[in-house]
């Protein structure tokens, strides 16, 4: 997962070396450790603040954001 400087919503790395994985062990290793991420406080960008303050009951304007021009927020000032 990856912040933006201009968006809320965060988005995927996919710019990372990543190589084939058995799928099957994968998803119960993710079963064991998952979050739900509509629980307020578990998405807080770091610039912006909590994402889903309210949870479910939380208005984005664009929950599916395609981010134009995407710029990844600058760790150094927001570590």
């Amino acid at each position: 997962m990856i912040w933006f400087d201009n968006s809320i919503l965060p988005g995927g790395n996919r710019t990372i070396a990543h190589e084939c994985v058995n799928f099957e062990l994968l998803s119960e290793g993710m079963n064991k450790v998952k979050v739900d991420p509509f629980e307020p406080g578990v998405l807080i960008h770091p610039k912006f603040g909590p994402v889903l303050p309210q949870g479910r009951k939380t208005a984005l304007d664009n929950r599916i954001e395609y981010i134009f021009d995407p710029v990844p927020l600058d760790r150094d000032v927001y570590p």
